[in-house]
């Protein structure tokens, strides 16, 4: 395998403008893991002007991953001429690939999965929208396999594009949640978290109905945790949010942090008493995963990929809401049964181990392989 020269292919444009997030984190592991597996690697962030190194160094810091993993990894532009390319973003504006991994259903219109998106919002998600419907058969005719990252954006996929592809579960760093025991249910913090990239399409302000939720239940001394990635509108987020809260009598119950450390985030997963995931069409969710990794019991959309892959539609491993009704029992019921705590505490811890980097860094080049075997063929 050494002889096979890859080259992981990502549009920054993303990170840049809504901050940090699941599918960046997935792209990195995707080099990681087949330089593991001794493949020569390179790394290209297409799109934008930033320090590649610059940009590796703080996604370490909020994920966690060991700097010397990156050690194996050339980091910038380079070329593609012989070599197996991976488009880890899943875009037309990624470039073509053999291999092409989807983070969500780009060859649906906006509003089908991002329903709440302002106007302005609405506008840049169409025109995104149009440029990958134009230009995908051209961009994509050299693809061999197709990757999605959980059944939910692959039925999206199907449905659009006529192809099935194969699913491939994102990993997820564990390491240092696992490594640490989990805190009993009685010292955990009057805390509800809810960690995402703080920005529009991931209905940022789902925090105030859940604020209303604990209003209504009389937790008057309870608060809800926000903590995400910054990007280029998350203070204007913030601030709405916050006037939003005022104006109803909820801004007691809501705390938002921001760009937090790796260690920080261990920490609120460790200590809140429960994870509610407000993002209702989360097509994966890696923050699901850390929190079951922490022993923290999640609750999580029915229309979800988080419901249908992660927890496998079993409620022994988290609750689901279809409604904000079901959602308010579930928060009730968690505060209230102990029992019934611990179950998803024990069990998501266990199930949550499936989803680790090695597994995905083995399948991953398990492809690659095939892939070049393809190519000579």
């Amino acid at each position: 395998m050494g002889s096979i020269d890859v080259v992981v292919k990502y549009n920054m444009l993303g990170p840049i403008v809504l901050g940090y997030g699941g599918s960046l984190y997935v792209a990195l592991e995707i080099a990681i893991g087949l330089a593991k597996k001794g493949f020569r690697v390179c790394f290209n962030p297409i799109l934008t002007q930033m320090n590649i190194g610059s940009i590796v160094n703080r996604i370490v810091k909020y994920y966690g991953i060991p700097i010397s993993n990156f050690e194996n990894i050339v980091l910038g532009k380079c070329s593609e001429e012989n070599t197996v390319r991976i488009n880890a973003c899943g875009d037309v504006l990624t470039g073509s690939g053999e291999l092409v991994y989807l983070h969500f259903p780009i060859f649906s219109k906006p509003n089908t999965y991002y329903p709440e998106l302002n106007l302005f919002f609405n506008t840049l998600g169409n025109i995104y929208y149009y440029i990958n419907k134009l230009f995908y058969p051209m961009v994509f005719k050299d693809t061999i396999i197709y990757f999605a990252n959980s059944s939910f954006t692959s039925k999206y996929v199907e449905r659009t594009l006529n192809i099935k592809p194969l699913i491939l579960y994102p990993p997820v760093y564990l390491d240092d949640l696992l490594m640490r025991k989990i805190i009993p249910r009685d010292e955990r913090e009057k805390i509800i978290l809810y960690v995402s990239r703080i920005s529009y399409e991931k209905q940022p302000f789902n925090v105030i109905l859940l604020a209303n939720i604990l209003k209504e239940l009389d937790l008057n001394d309870w608060r809800i945790v926000y903590a995400g990635s910054s990007g280029k509108y998350s203070d204007r987020i913030i601030g709405e949010l916050y006037r939003e809260a005022s104006k109803r009598g909820l801004s007691k119950y809501i705390v938002v942090k921001r760009d937090l450390s790796r260690s920080e985030i261990i920490e609120l997963y460790r200590k809140s008493y429960m994870y509610v995931h407000l993002f209702q069409n989360e097509h994966f969710g890696i923050s699901v995963v850390e929190a079951m990794s922490s022993g923290t019991p999640v609750i999580v959309s029915v229309n979800s990929g988080a419901w249908i892959d992660i927890a496998f539609r079993n409620k022994e491993y988290a609750l689901p809401y279809s409604n904000w009704n079901d959602l308010k029992e579930s928060i009730y019921e968690l505060i209230n049964n102990s029992k019934l705590w611990n179950i998803l505490s024990n069990n998501g811890r266990k199930r949550s181990v499936y989803f680790s980097r090695e597994r995905f860094h083995e399948e991953i080049a398990k492809y690659v392989e095939e892939v070049f075997n393809n190519k000579l063929n």
